[in-house]
């Protein structure tokens, strides 16, 4: 039985007001600050737990033994196992203040869920909290675990709505019969006042709880669970566990970039060998014969060892992601011919963002992930939250520097390549299974068993109308030469995009193009030489089988050009 909640004596709360915002975050924060409260009406909210996770109420509202007091009232008791630690997520979004400087009394460990019209959710008696006091939250993120902190005789989540100031102990609040809970009760949907609620010890209802949590996080992301220091890095849709502390730091990995996630989240991924060896990841300048920065991975003893050429535009801001600072060529090792190092690696294209990196261009209030070369957009704030990357490092750079690094660049306002809330809380991640493009794609192996049709579309930048639009290109079936571009595929007047359906691709094959766009007289191309590194325009969206498929700047056989190459793999 939970017990009566104690008195507590007045916390002293400096509250950092937040009035503005500057940076990359700002028109996503300006979003998500637009809460349209209700003062003392009611508002509906999610009960705190994963989605399918069964609650039984055991004390509802003016109910003994603790239930009758002003700060208490109209709150609801949800019962949790006292030999588990189960994860308790936010109910509704909002800023979130962590009280813990009395775990003994009172409330214990709670958190006050500030709803912007002085009234807030409280969520009592936890046994951790995984966020800082003030943070914003968004629902469905992952706040703490359940516990038995302050006066309470068993694990449970006390869980109501109050008025009063939220940057204040929760037992100053006054509770009251403003919260309605969207919910599951035995199979049927219900929207319950608390008040309404059945609850006792024994013989209260269970109500099982509809919250969508995070389930998903792109390829190139670091996560972990709370209560185990395991590090995951997502490759290809499945975990590959770090083994040894060395494995991750000497890949320049950063522990601040690491995600806390849920044991559920863990389930929705297959699980790689994982790392114990050290590598070497390095930057250098190169000589006369390779000249340009590289990117230089593995040591030299290392059979796989290889060099990514950095654009010359914006390198520093490829090697931050790569957590190598240099800010000038005097900040890196200068090869030599008699050293002859980069000609050691071999050639493996042109660098560009570590997957998993966060980025963002002067000139475009969005903030990209990188997952796959793919710099994705992320729509919302609450999405960026969902994913546990509020407090991440943000790469700025100017638009020419972005421009320069990413081959990929999503779109929200096409569709295309968009990171949303529904793409991070599904098992999986985004269904490509579809004819349209999903709003978050990543690239995932096509069902090889036959030949397929490759449907591409390109976009101008911008989606900018133009007088004509021309595409070429060829086919490299698998094993042959690279063959120029040369076939006209499509040709389209008056337009912003121009699409070709090419017949019979299978594994290995190849598609190598190029798009010429004029306007006003002027022409321009979907990639300016000369490559490397190439400057890709306009966007690309290619599916084969039903699954996106990426591409990558190339050069021409023939000529300094450059091309872009689509390949089945």
């Amino acid at each position: 039985m939970h017990t009566n909640h104690g008195n507590m004596g007045l916390l002293a709360m400096i509250a950092n007001t937040m009035t503005g915002c500057c940076g990359p975050m700002c028109e996503l924060k300006r979003a998500a600050a637009a809460f349209t409260g209700g003062g003392e009406d009611a508002i509906t909210a999610e009960l705190p737990f994963e989605a399918g996770y069964a609650a039984l109420c055991t004390q509802g509202t003016e109910d003994t033994p603790s239930h009758n007091a002003t700060s208490t009232k109209f709150d609801v008791d949800l019962d949790t196992p006292n030999d588990a630690d189960v994860p308790v997520f936010a109910p509704v979004g909002g800023t979130a203040y962590v009280f813990d400087s009395n775990p003994t009394g009172g409330f214990g460990i709670h958190i006050n869920l500030d709803l912007g019209d002085d009234t807030y959710l409280i969520l009592a008696h936890l046994e951790s909290v995984f966020i800082d006091d003030q943070s914003q939250v968004a629902a469905g993120q992952l706040l703490g675990f359940e516990g038995t902190t302050g006066n309470s005789s068993g694990d449970h989540v006390h869980f109501g709505r109050h008025a009063g100031d939220a940057s204040l102990d929760g037992l100053y609040g006054e509770s009251f019969d403003g919260l309605v809970l969207n919910m599951d009760n035995n199979g049927q949907h219900v929207q319950l006042m608390t008040s309404d609620m059945w609850c006792a010890l024994p013989g209260g209802e269970t109500y099982n709880s509809l919250l969508p949590t995070p389930l998903w996080h792109p390829n190139g992301s670091l996560i972990k669970t709370p209560d185990n220091d395991t590090v995951y890095l997502i490759e290809q849709g499945e975990l590959t566990p770090f083994l040894t502390e060395d494995a991750f730091v000497s890949r320049h990995y950063d522990y601040t970039d690491v995600a806390l996630v849920s044991d559920s989240e863990l389930g929705c991924y297959g699980l790689n060998q994982g790392l114990s060896d050290t590598t070497v990841i390095s930057a250098v300048y190169g000589n006369t014969l390779n000249p340009g920065v590289w990117l230089l991975i593995g040591s030299l003893s290392d059979p796989a060892r290889e060099r990514l050429l950095l654009p010359s535009v914006g390198w520093q801001a490829v090697l931050k992601s790569w957590g190598i600072i240099a800010v000038s060529y005097d900040d890196l090792y200068h090869d030599t011919i008699e050293d002859g190092l980069v000609a050691e690696y071999a050639y493996s294209g042109v660098a560009s963002f570590r997957d998993g990196s966060l980025v963002s261009a002067t000139g475009d209030s969005a903030v990209y992930v990188m997952s796959d070369g793919i710099a994705m957009p992320i729509e919302f704030w609450d999405t960026l939250l969902l994913s546990g990357w509020e407090d991440r490092n943000i790469i700025e750079m100017s638009d020419s520097e972005f421009d320069a690094a990413v081959t990929v660049k999503g779109d929200c306002g096409t569709n295309i390549y968009c990171l949303v809330s529904a793409d991070v809380t599904t098992c999986g991640g985004p269904d490509l299974d579809q004819s349209e493009a999903p709003s978050g794609t990543t690239l995932t192996t096509p069902d090889l068993s036959t030949t397929g049709d490759l449907q591409l579309t390109w976009h101008t930048p911008s989606a900018q109308m133009v007088d004509s639009i021309t595409l070429v290109g060829a086919v490299t079936p698998a094993g042959q030469t690279e063959n120029p571009w040369g076939t006209v595929f499509n040709e389209v007047l008056n337009a912003s995009s121009v699409s070709v359906t090419v017949l019979g691709l299978a594994q290995g094959d190849s598609l190598r193009f190029s798009v010429e766009f004029r306007d006003n007289g002027l022409a321009s191309w979907s990639c300016l030489a000369p490559f490397p590194p190439g400057i890709v325009q306009g966007t690309v969206t290619a599916t084969y089988h039903g699954t996106y498929l990426g591409f990558t700047a190339a050069d021409d056989p023939t000529s300094i050009g450059c091309g872009l190459t689509i390949s089945v793999p």
